[in-house]
């Protein structure tokens, strides 16, 4: 899963996601995206950032206990603090248990 983030913009902006969820979730990896305190160009490095800073798999649970993490130190983690709630905010549109499998599966409508 290398995608563009550009490109779920794009879509985002053309309204091609089918449901408002869908577009809902975007939005929320989209503000996370920005807030993060580096560049990043994929929602593949975006998962990859977020599984190293966990440990591990990127659910709800990991996320909040990865939020208070940051919260004990907000002057090295206040960029990362200011993301984690966009994506913990996903979790609440969807039954889905990790941000990976959100992901495929937006990645998956958008790619056939």
């Amino acid at each position: 899963m290398t995608k563009n983030l550009n490109d779920f913009f794009d879509h985002l902006e053309a309204h091609n996601f089918q449901n408002e969820t869908d577009q809902q979730i975007v939005k929320k990896l989209l503000e996370a995206e920005e807030n993060w305190p580096v560049s990043i160009d994929t929602v593949s490095q975006f998962l990859e950032l977020l599984e190293k800073e966990i440990g591990g798999v990127i659910n709800e649970r990991s996320l909040e206990e990865l939020l208070k993490k940051y919260n004990q130190n907000l002057t090295k983690y206040a960029w990362n603090a200011e993301s984690i709630p966009y994506v913990l905010d996903i979790f609440k549109l969807t039954e889905e248990a990790t941000l990976n499998e959100i992901c495929s599966r937006l990645f998956n409508k958008k790619d056939n």
